[in-house]
């Protein structure tokens, strides 16, 4: 069963390298020229120094930095820019530990792709560098700056005291991004995030009777997912007696039914090619097995809810299409029903001591999938000269999408 794993992990792998997508765009050159092509879209977490593009699908694709594109597209996606600016990078947010008591910020001339998050009379740009966030802005033609934003510890006393921050985006905005009628309060508790920046500017083209405005937002699907997975559950159980020198050992094979609910919720970048997965599952083995040793039957019955939580990666074949492979951690924690081991006249309680492994891989149709999924082997608490082990576990399961 290992075998099968490990077989559908290389075909799944070499089915995906393969599938590098290139979409429609363009980009313009240190000349000014506009080169139509197809790029390479990664979907990036952190804004790119270089991208790769094709002067036509069947082309031998290409590399270009930043040095040599002064802006590139990707048609109905994203829009980079290239520009110099001076950028803070003296404080990440959330990290305390390396924080300082300067509350300016200290500036950096660097040349960054930017990217466009809207654009108008006053556009408004990001930069994401690991777990750095800098947004950006012009008026017009005016040059690009960075929106002040820096958490610093407030001196008091000639000591460190606690934790402060400096909005001086909120004044940069009162002074280049405002609407005639507005007043302070359209600022004054302004967060320094996509969303609220975003809806910022989105109301200031509004009140300026701006036609021109562009968002750079791409319609996303529902980043979660819920689906009802039924399958087969076909695995064994064992039960080893050992005594000093006396030594018996029984097992069962049995194939039942698993039901399953999954939430997944998708990461929202790299194309969504990434998600977190939950899936409380229900699953059974109950058999009438012996003898073994000097013992006339042994009756198991193994009912739970068990709670796996795992990471899934997508391959995308076409819009209809994908292939992904999955591993779970499953805690020893489960909700057990009438599980028990009785043993000639006997009974003996089934509590489990290891958490277990699985890793798998399928293919999604639409709202459907189907999938292959090895768990590795469940141990028992031992009960007087017993031990337990629930193994060769292997799962197919089909999901079904509610929402």
């Amino acid at each position: 069963m290992r075998a099968l794993i490990l077989f559908i992990f290389l075909a799944i792998t070499n089915i995906s390298f393969g599938q590098i997508k290139f979409e429609k765009g363009y980009f313009i050159d240190n000349d000014n020229q506009k080169v139509d092509c197809f790029i390479k879209n990664n979907d990036w977490k952190n804004n790119p120094k270089a991208f790769k593009y094709k002067l036509n699908e069947n082309s031998v694709s290409q590399e270009i930095d930043i040095t040599k594109a002064r802006e590139f597209v990707i048609l109905g996606s994203s829009k980079y820019i290239r520009a110099n600016v001076k950028i803070d990078r003296s404080f990440i947010e959330g990290d305390i530990e390396k924080l300082t008591i300067v509350k300016t910020p200290v500036w950096s001339d660097e040349q960054l792709f930017l990217k466009v998050v809207s654009e108008g009379k006053a556009s408004l740009y990001s930069y994401e560098e690991d777990n750095l966030l800098r947004f950006f802005y012009s008026v017009k033609d005016s040059v690009i700056q960075q929106l002040i934003y820096k958490e610093y510890i407030l001196v008091q006393d000639g000591q460190p005291n606690t934790l402060a921050a400096n909005f001086g985006f909120r004044q940069q905005l009162w002074l280049d991004v405002k609407c005639t009628n507005a007043n302070m309060n359209s600022v004054k508790s302004l967060k320094y995030n996509k969303t609220e920046l975003e809806k910022y500017f989105k109301k200031y083209h509004e009140c300026s009777g701006d036609s021109s405005l562009v968002i750079n937002k791409v319609k996303q699907s529902s980043l979660f997912h819920l689906k009802f997975t039924p399958g087969i559950n076909s695995s064994s159980f064992t039960i080893t007696y050992i005594d000093g020198s006396n030594f018996g050992k029984v097992s069962d094979n049995n194939t039942n039914l698993r039901i399953g609910l999954e939430a997944e919720l998708l990461l929202p970048f790299k194309k969504n090619k990434w998600g977190v997965v939950f899936e409380p599952t229900y699953r059974t083995f109950n058999s009438k097995t012996g003898p073994f040793y000097e013992f006339k039957s042994a009756t198991i019955n193994y009912n739970s809810i068990e709670f796996p939580l795992g990471i899934r990666h997508y391959f995308f074949i076409n819009n209809n299409l994908k292939i992904y492979l999955n591993a779970f951690y499953i805690p020893y924690y489960e909700l057990k029903y009438n599980s028990k081991v009785v043993i000639d006249n006997n009974t003996y309680d089934l509590n489990p001591i290891l958490s277990v492994y699985s890793a798998g891989g399928g293919f999604c149709y639409k709202r459907m999938n189907a999938e292959v999924r090895y768990y590795s082997d469940r141990s028992f608490l031992d009960n007087d000269y017993f031990n337990y082990s629930y193994n060769n576990r292997l799962n197919v399961i089909l999901g079904f999408r509610i929402f």
